[in-house]
């Protein structure tokens, strides 16, 4: 919430919340919210690699702040998305590198099989058609294609342990 990390915090920042947070007779988590600054940041970036870590709370957290901080940019976070299964897709088909591809080495990709990458395109791209045609809202839709890959990667990491599992790995 005070997020520490940012630059624009300090450790004053810190103090103040915590001596308003003294103040307070009886601290429950609404005080907490009402008192301490809230500094939270999205991060387009980190959606993929929250999706592809299973931290399914944190993406849809991640979806809040962008939507109160950036409401208008929907169609570019899906495209963003997008452009990461794409990358993915391309580099389990052709087999080949990032840097084959053109892309800076450092650029999170998740590791799937081209039929995963296939079907998560699929959703970003309906996704992105269903705002287009005013079908759904932007917010409404970037909510509902996060659930659907949240839902894809699960699946994912179903099947692989389930394969580790017939292989007398777990």
């Amino acid at each position: 919430m005070i997020n520490y990390d940012s630059e624009e915090t300090n450790l004053y920042d810190v103090l103040h919340s915590l001596k308003r947070l003294c103040a307070v007779k009886e601290i429950t988590k609404e005080t907490v919210e009402y008192t301490v600054l809230d500094r939270e940041q999205e991060n387009i970036f980190l959606l993929i690699q929250l999706i592809m870590q299973g931290k399914y709370s944190d993406v849809f957290r991640q979806a809040e702040l962008i939507l109160q901080n950036q409401p208008n940019n929907v169609i570019g976070v899906l495209s963003l998305l997008l452009r990461s299964y794409r990358l993915a897709y391309k580099m389990e088909v052709c087999h080949c590198s990032l840097s084959a591809l053109g892309v800076n080495g450092r650029t999170f990709v998740p590791r799937m099989s081209a039929d995963r990458c296939s079907e998560a395109m699929d959703v970003l791209d309906d996704m992105v058609n269903l705002i287009k045609r005013g079908t759904y809202r932007p917010d409404i839709a970037l909510k509902v294609a996060l659930a659907k890959l949240c839902c894809l990667q699960n699946e994912h990491e179903g099947n692989n342990q389930g394969e580790l599992l017939k292989k007398g790995k777990i």
